[in-house]
């Protein structure tokens, strides 16, 4: 069994599936604005076979609040800077009821796109870009929290992941008449082992989303977001962990709207539609709300 014996943990319990980029910026990430600041709230559900009681279950659920703060230094390129900070838990769901969780600042991602290619009538809606995109994510969040036993605690109760990522992947955005546009999306990201042996599954990233103005301000959109992880790895032997990784395809129905002139909100709400989880696992329903500034 794939599962470090009497310190059960939930793997990946709040795996991303969005796209930062195209939830913050949209079409104007090549705009004429420079600098972009944008605050983020998700929350997160994951659950799966509790290995404490055949009947139980394990929930985490995490509400990630994620400061983003984006500068475009030459008009074909843009710096993206991300961190979050987590407020996760975690219940056990035997005849005890176990419930802990933690919180705190997590890792921050810092991204590089540069638009390799332009079309269409610049700064205008009808302006087309593919661009590439390279990252790092630093593990700037705590990996060695304790429980009140003084014992260090689960992995997916930490707020960092303990080692870097490095990703890597395309934007392309392309209008499809005059008030509706069209997103592509991809991400590969390669994750490394921390000083306890934890390694979180490669994941490949999948987004695409159509956006329609509903009049002066107001734009809507839907999307299908898809991810694909490999089983994270929970020590040096390369032991496997089975309730872990595999497919998933969400729909994201989404609404944009300029409050004042720079100034956006947007919302988000991400649906399972088509699951092929590893082992015994499953994610619910998650909402996204978030507001950007424009400079």
């Amino acid at each position: 069994m794939a599962v470090l014996l009497g310190r059960p943990a939930t793997a990946c319990p709040t795996c991303r599936v969005s796209d930062p980029v195209f939830d913050v910026f949209g079409r104007g990430l090549f705009g004429p604005e420079r600098l972009t600041v944008a605050f983020d709230w998700a929350q997160f559900r994951k659950d799966q076979a509790s290995f404490t009681s055949p009947t139980g279950r394990t929930w985490i659920e995490e509400s990630r609040f994620t400061l983003t703060v984006g500068y475009r230094f030459e008009p074909w390129f843009t710096f993206v800077a991300r961190l979050p900070a987590l407020a996760r838990t975690r219940e056990d769901g035997t005849p005890e009821g176990i419930t802990n969780g933690e919180e705190g600042v997590g890792d921050l991602e810092l991204e590089g796109l540069v638009r390799l290619v332009l079309w269409g009538a610049k700064e205008t809606e009808r302006e087309s870009w593919a661009a590439l995109r390279v990252g790092l994510k630093v593990p700037t969040g705590r990996n060695r929290i304790e429980n009140p036993e003084g014992d260090r605690d689960r992995e997916s109760l930490q707020v960092g992941t303990g080692a870097p990522d490095v990703f890597a992947g395309f934007a392309v955005r392309a209008p499809l008449d005059a008030p509706s546009g069209l997103w592509l999306s991809g991400e590969y990201r390669r994750t490394a082992t921390n000083e306890f042996g934890y390694k979180y599954g490669d994941t490949l990233l999948g987004h695409a989303a159509v956006t329609r103005a509903l009049g002066r301000g107001v734009e809507a959109g839907l999307g299908l977001d898809y991810r694909h992880a490999a089983r994270d790895v929970i020590n040096l032997s390369g032991l496997e962990r089975r309730n872990s990784g595999g497919a998933i395809l969400f729909v994201t129905p989404r609404l944009i709207v300029e409050i004042a002139h720079g100034f956006r909100g947007h919302m988000a709400l991400r649906i399972p539609a088509v699951r092929n989880l590893n082992g015994d696992q499953g994610e619910s329903v998650s909402p996204n709300l978030g507001f950007s500034f424009l400079f």
